[in-house]
């Protein structure tokens, strides 16, 4: 693919762009009514894809996710910002000062923003995971959130591997593409991911293994529940919340 920078884009063109806010929404369809599907952080990049009226359609450089931003958050990436792609690191504080165009903005975990010196991407082990994992416990469900003011399961298990240096898909069907199968419940791992299935036997949620019988989720807020052969078991609602549909190795 070629990326090609320009002041504006026609629907025949395509001009690359950059979160220059602490997050933005992606929305479904080109309306600021339409649902959220997704957010960028500060520093991810994108491509514009498309446009009406108020609103470009972008495709997210990092995983390939397409959808809706507004206009007015539009900012295209110029020369001097190639930082956001060759020269960044991903934030790993909770929050952080960041020089935005001249202004300070606070800036989120899981942010691309600039190196000062040397500062080593954290490493994929499950010491790391695990840590980074637990610094959202008790932020609250939001359906296309991918930050610790609002994250959804996949959006979750996204921003977290990406903090600790792996990539995964946007949605929890296509993560269950990633990594390897793992046989069963007794062979799973710190760092494994667990996926739940619908009635229709659709995939439509996704947590991480913190151990025998423990994992870690998005649903209702970020939090360690209890799991076993059948699935996610909520002791507040003394029921299986969730039914498990398989285990995938990641790293």
């Amino acid at each position: 693919m070629t990326f090609v920078l320009a002041e504006f884009c026609s629907m025949e063109e395509y001009a690359e762009g950059i979160c220059l806010l602490s997050c933005i929404a992606i929305r479904k369809e080109p309306n600021s009514a339409s649902e959220m599907t997704s957010q960028l952080l500060f520093g991810e990049v994108f491509l514009v894809v498309g446009q009406e009226e108020g609103w470009h359609r972008i495709m997210c450089d990092y995983d390939g996710y397409e959808g809706w931003i507004s206009t007015a958050q539009l900012s295209y990436l110029k020369p001097d910002g190639f930082w956001a792609k060759f020269d960044y690191r991903v934030q790993t504080e909770f929050l952080l000062p960041t020089d935005s165009g001249g202004q300070t903005i606070q800036t989120m975990m899981g942010s691309n923003v600039k190196r000062n010196g040397h500062q080593p991407t954290m490493q994929p082990a499950t010491e790391n995971l695990l840590a980074t994992a637990k610094c959202y416990l008790n932020s609250p469900y939001q359906w296309g959130g991918r930050s610790l003011f609002g994250i959804d399961c996949s959006g979750f298990m996204q921003v977290v591997f990406k903090i600790c240096g792996v990539k995964l898909l946007r949605d929890a069907y296509q993560q269950a593409s990633q990594g390897s199968e793992v046989a069963s419940l007794d062979d799973a791992m710190i760092g494994d991911l667990s996926f739940f299935e619908n009635d229709k036997n659709r995939i439509t949620h996704v947590g991480m293994m913190l151990g025998p019988g423990q994992i870690i989720h998005a649903s209702g807020k970020v939090k360690i529940e209890t799991i076993d052969s059948e699935g996610i078991y909520s002791r507040e609602q003394m029921r299986h919340t969730h039914k498990l549909h398989s285990i995938r190795r990641i790293i």
